[in-house]
């Protein structure tokens, strides 16, 4: 009983393998652009050893592999929100090239929310829309 345990074979190799993975997930996740490429990534082998019994001739061992990635980059946008002629909440996302304070309004008669294919005209029916 000489021998020692090559820890490559370990667990049939299901230590390297994990390990292999995980190292593979971790160079994936700085390739991937939605990261932050300054972050550090690390990758963790834990192997915990212990005695099953005081003869100490049954050992087990188990093994973790982790990696800690970093997390997507925040994404950031902008709501408009008002109420519908119901007083319910609604809110609309501001599309490419509107500009803030001029979002998209609700239609206060039929709850619609406008899309920026609906102008509204401020010299005529204003007063319709809560303006004036």
């Amino acid at each position: 009983m000489s021998e020692k345990i090559d820890i490559t074979n370990l667990a049939m190799g299901a230590l390297v393998e994990r390990t292999a993975d995980e190292f593979q997930k971790t160079l994936e996740n700085i390739a991937d652009r939605n990261t932050d490429w300054k972050k550090k990534r690390k990758l963790s082998i834990e192997i915990v050893i212990y005695a099953r019994s005081e003869k100490r001739d049954d050992v087990a061992v188990d093994i973790q592999v982790k990696n800690s990635i970093a997390p997507y980059m925040p994404i950031a946008t902008q709501l408009y929100v008002d109420t519908d002629n119901s007083g319910n909440i609604v809110a609309q996302e501001y599309t490419k090239g509107t500009i803030p304070g001029q979002a998209p309004l609700v239609d206060k008669e039929t709850g619609e929310i406008l899309n920026d294919k609906k102008i509204i005209n401020m010299n005529k029916g204003g007063k319709k829309y809560g303006f004036n």
